[in-house]
């Protein structure tokens, strides 16, 4: 589907979590806003949010912090991708 046709039948698009998809949407240049929640605990694994080699660089748009501690981190991507 063309880009131009993709936005007139797609506004919004919420994926939670990270994987494959929200990799393949930062790659083509269809995420215009990107939430990162940074909760307060050390763990000693996990998966990364970008393959191996992206790099994408992002805006800091705002930043909220909550009573838990949980900070959302709202960043703009700022385009094109470099890989």
């Amino acid at each position: 589907m063309a880009k131009a046709t993709m936005e007139a039948a797609v506004r919004k698009i919420i994926e939670s979590g990270h994987g494959r998809l929200a990799q393949s949407l930062l790659e083509h240049g269809l995420v215009d806003e990107l939430r990162l929640s940074v909760h307060p605990v050390l763990v000693g694994s996990g998966q990364v949010l970008f393959r191996d080699g992206q790099k994408q660089a992002l805006r800091l748009a705002g930043a909220r912090t909550f009573r838990t501690g949980v900070v959302v981190l709202t960043y703009h991507p700022e385009f094109p991708v470099r890989t």
